[in-house]
């Protein structure tokens, strides 16, 4: 979601091999992204705390709300990641689900089988919003 940037550490000996590899997945990173991602590294900490607040709140809110909707399956709550994941009772086409939700309740989710086999039934939500949002979508 946005710009990315990021870094790796590595034994010494693959450094010539990660540096050929580079050169086939990224032509670079722009100097402010650059900027922008020292600025985060050094001063980013009290944003990554309410960011992370943020995503447990929302997490617990959406497990709460679901959790009170009959038809609803939800596996164990994650204890990391800002998704929601859920299936409908009777509902075999995920896809089809998600669509239906997007055009009746206007709310975006994403199907599982995106993530794998083993989500295929299942229908994602991000819980990285407002609560009012989450409430809201969950009406």
């Amino acid at each position: 979601t946005g710009w990315r940037m990021g870094w790796l550490t590595h034994p010494s000996g693959v450094a010539d091999q990660l540096g050929a590899m580079t050169q086939y997945i990224n032509s670079g990173t722009a100097a402010p992204i650059q900027a922008g991602a020292v600025a985060a590294i050094r001063q980013g900490e009290p944003l990554v705390e309410d960011i992370r607040q943020r995503i447990r709140t929302g997490l617990d809110l959406a497990y709460d709300r679901l959790a009170r909707i009959p038809g609803v399956i939800l596996p164990r709550k994650p204890r990391g990641g800002m998704y929601a994941f859920f299936a409908l009772e009777g509902e075999s086409d995920a896809r089809q689900a998600c669509a239906k939700i997007l055009e009746t309740a206007r709310v975006g989710l994403a199907p599982g089988h995106l993530f794998g086999n083993s989500a295929a039934a299942f229908l994602r939500m991000c819980v990285c919003r407002d609560s009012g949002q989450i409430e809201t979508a969950l009406e």
